[in-house]
């Protein structure tokens, strides 16, 4: 008992004569966080974001439009998209623009902060939406797939062999349409034309038409030698690829045999604003629908990829239009991309910034909706697929 009691007066002697020492030493107060003479700039002020309240995750860009970005052209911007740092394209004192992250989610906040400003700028509950998503299963199919078409309805038809089948707009399996025979080698091009029929490119000369409600297939032409490509324009004319050149086949069947593209593989054709848009393996040309007979005009240029070192290995196996006159470009064999724009003053950029896609696309297929639909299942044998994207901006 003593000795606690003289214990704990021997820690009290301690305690008041390590007080005493500190006291008799200055108080420094630790330097201030706020400095009264920072000068800060004008707060940001986002005034608009594009594409408004949602965006496709990975596919092209976001711009935010508003006040008092880069102030003075010297300042640095952040932009967290959902509490992420997007990478940031360019910037000046009105607009951001920043790629879009290949994450997606709801409820997200967009936010751009300037170190000297006292304040930030947000929008709240933005959406970036699931950018691609496997369209029907095609996993245990032993076959290609080697086209696409869509109705009105956006129902999906697939030509494989010798049979197409029908997805729904949510890639549920419907139907097959017809089982054809040998005569059908395997269905290269499928478009909707006159009638309301399904026509159907088979790698041979004859052109079918099928009823898609029945499955009965007609012959609708015979030509001279192979079409695999065709399309046809707001009269009705048939526009079919071969090896050798282009046919035009008139709504009376008249048949008329062009010279043009004589000697070379036509990848894909498509009618677009009044033109026939041609891909050859390093080219796309155009010629222009001269009138209601079908007539094509003179060969005009519209890109060269083998003048271009990034794409000289590269080849055009397919390519669509948007709603913006861009076209989109299918191309195979690039290190890292396989879907381009070409853009409007003829420059050449990847479609999606991320790495979200198969390296391996070799048709377009736009719905009618807000998708677009990849096939790589004729380009990569142990990959069947086809993937719907969504290709709003």
């Amino acid at each position: 008992m003593k000795n606690n009691i003289l214990r704990f007066y021997v820690n009290l002697l301690i305690t008041l004569l390590f007080i005493g020492v500190i006291s008799c030493n200055d108080y420094v107060e630790p330097p201030t966080i706020y400095n009264p003479d920072n000068k800060f700039t004008t707060s940001p002020v986002i005034t608009s974001i594009l594409p408004a309240d949602s965006a496709i995750g990975g596919v092209r860009e976001i711009i935010i439009n508003g006040n008092n970005f880069a102030v003075n052209g010297i300042d640095t911007n952040w932009v967290k998209i959902g509490g992420i740092n997007a990478e940031i394209k360019s910037v000046t004192e009105n607009e951001i623009v920043v790629y879009r992250p290949s994450s997606f989610g709801k409820g997200l906040n967009i936010i751009v902060v300037i170190p000297s400003a006292l304040s930030v700028a947000s929008v709240e509950n933005y959406i970036i939406e699931e950018p691609i998503i496997e369209h029907g299963d095609f996993s245990t199919d032993s076959y290609s797939l080697f086209s696409m078409e869509t109705d009105l309805e956006d129902n999906l038809y697939i030509g494989t062999r010798r049979e197409i089948q029908k997805l729904s707009a949510d890639g549920i399996f419907l139907s097959t349409i017809g089982e054809y025979p040998s005569a059908f080698a395997k269905i290269t091009d499928l478009k909707f034309g006159p009638g309301g029929f399904l026509y159907a490119a088979i790698s041979k000369k004859e052109i079918y038409k099928i009823d898609i409600s029945t499955g009965v297939e007609t012959e609708y032409i015979a030509l001279s030698s192979t079409s695999e490509k065709i399309d046809f324009d707001s009269n009705g004319n048939l526009f079919a690829a071969r090896r050798n050149g282009i046919y035009v086949i008139e709504p009376n069947l008249t048949i008329t045999e062009t010279l043009l593209y004589d000697g070379n593989t036509i990848n894909e054709l498509r009618v677009l604003n009044d033109y026939l848009y041609v891909a050859l393996d390093g080219t796309l040309t155009r010629n222009k629908i001269l009138d209601a007979q079908g007539k094509l005009g003179a060969t005009e240029d519209i890109l060269d990829l083998t003048s271009m070192p990034e794409f000289s290995v590269a080849q055009l196996s397919s390519f669509n239009m948007d709603e913006d006159g861009r076209i989109i470009l299918a191309i195979k064999n690039h290190v890292t991309h396989s879907l381009f724009v070409l853009e409007n003053n003829g420059s050449i950029t990847p479609f999606y910034y991320a790495d979200i896609i198969p390296m391996a696309v070799d048709q377009i297929v736009y719905g009618n909706d807000r998708f677009m639909y990849l096939n790589r299942g004729s380009l990569v044998k142990d990959s069947v697929r086809v993937s719907k994207w969504e290709w709003i901006n």
